[in-house]
């Protein structure tokens, strides 16, 4: 082969490679890639009088995964969802705190939810989508005094 037919050869099976990993991650939706997760941690911003904080809702994980906010404050949270089809929950069930949020983050899109933590104290959240919490998507939620 010359050189134009190998270089040729060598794009078509590049692209091949990347159109199966795009087509494993779509049809996979929220694929676990297998490894485990270090924890990440994440910090609420004081923005005036308002708590802000993102976290990255995709494949089977939160990022951060543990996220650090002050009690008695106002938090917004920006829930920022990157999978391709996949679409998303983040769920926090703690009536005994006043702390119930139970929002759907469609594909690549986002959505801002509020709220005021009222007690002190760690609160686990997670997807409460198929089996989205089992293959890794939970985190938590601390609270802690001022």
């Amino acid at each position: 082969m010359d050189g134009l037919a190998v270089a040729g050869v060598n794009r078509r099976v590049r692209w091949l490679g990347a159109a199966a990993t795009v087509a494993t991650l779509a049809v996979g939706g929220c694929a676990t890639s297998g490894f485990e997760r270090l924890p990440s941690l994440g910090v609420a911003e004081l923005s005036g009088d308002v708590q802000v904080a993102r976290i990255k809702v995709n494949s089977h994980f939160f990022e951060p995964n543990r996220l650090i906010v002050q009690v008695g404050v106002r938090v917004r949270l920006v829930l920022e969802n990157d999978s391709l089809l996949a679409g998303h929950a983040f769920v926090v069930f703690a009536p005994e705190a006043d702390l119930e949020i139970n929002v759907y983050v469609p594909a690549r899109q986002q959505v801002t939810v509020q709220f005021v933590p009222h007690e002190v104290g760690e609160f686990t959240f997670y997807c409460n989508i198929n089996d989205h919490a089992e293959r890794g998507a939970t985190g938590t939620l601390v609270v802690v005094e001022r």
